[in-house]
């Protein structure tokens, strides 16, 4: 998994490099998680998650900073934008 951490979701240069991404690579997921809720970007290929301090369970693409924790060490990259 590569992991794409946005602290912008308008950030041109990543929503371009991530809307890039051919989906013919189902061997290498990738999950991008927003440092805020605002502005989902529409990303085709990609996981797309928000941080929350309290992510109530209805919110399915919300997810706690304990958790980005693990999915940091899961992952094989993780690029910063």
């Amino acid at each position: 998994m590569t992991l794409h951490l946005l602290k912008n979701a308008s950030d041109p240069l990543a929503l371009s490099v991530l809307s890039a991404r051919p989906s013919s690579e189902p061997s290498a997921p990738v999950v991008v998680v927003l440092s805020s809720d605002k502005a989902m970007p529409s990303l085709p290929h990609a996981a797309i998650y928000h941080l929350q301090e309290q992510p109530s369970p209805q919110e399915n693409n919300a997810i706690s900073y304990s958790r980005l924790v693990e999915m940091i060490f899961q992952a094989e990259k993780v690029i910063t934008w």
